[in-house]
């Protein structure tokens, strides 16, 4: 490669950048090593640079400087200012209310479960008692049946008695002349 196409390629303002891999910083190096006009392009684009930065920054003479720090300096005095030790209250207090607030949590869990147990146990005794209450309604209707049959000016009783295999048995029966209907009460029968 020609050393004035390498140097016009862009590959010098690369490298005074610091933009190009490893690799290709070594073989630039190699290159300033061997050719004096590659060493002093590379110098002349770091002059360059450097022109270029100090001429967009302002200069300040040390005069300048030197006022600009006494105005900053008179109008801030340095104090120092003492820390106040971080008060440990503020730390206990913090761990009782969690403490007191885990504490309240278990007593509410423990509420919850004993009424969670006391809803469950009344419907259980709930369904106990509607059963119960079916199984008496039923009774209540079968007596009132047979209440309305033998209060009922319509029916005749006619009792009967035991005979030679069971001499103390007995039965009634209650017949309704109007509905001819028969009702035989055979709780004394053996």
């Amino acid at each position: 490669m020609e050393i004035n196409t390498y140097i016009d390629s862009g590959v010098l303002e690369l490298y005074v950048f610091g933009l190009l891999t490893e690799e290709e910083n070594s073989e630039v190096a190699e290159m300033a090593k061997n050719h004096l006009e590659i060493n002093d392009e590379i110098i002349s684009i770091e002059m360059a640079i450097v022109d270029l930065s100090t001429s967009f920054s302002p200069f300040l003479s040390p005069e300048n400087f030197a006022k600009i720090r006494q105005v900053l300096l008179d109008k801030h005095e340095t104090k120092v200012v003492a820390l106040k030790p971080r008060s440990n209250f503020s730390t206990y207090l913090g761990w009782a209310a969690a403490l007191l607030l885990l504490i309240g949590a278990g007593y509410l869990f423990t509420e919850l479960n004993q009424t969670t147990m006391q809803v469950v146990n009344a419907e259980s005794e709930k369904s106990k008692l509607q059963e119960n209450l079916i199984q008496l309604e039923a009774k209540n209707a079968k007596t009132e049946l047979v209440l309305a049959v033998i209060t009922d000016k319509n029916s005749i009783i006619v009792p009967l008695g035991g005979q030679a295999i069971a001499p103390d048995a007995y039965a009634k029966v209650y017949y309704n002349k109007e509905t001819q209907v028969a009702y035989v009460d055979a709780t004394g029968l053996p």
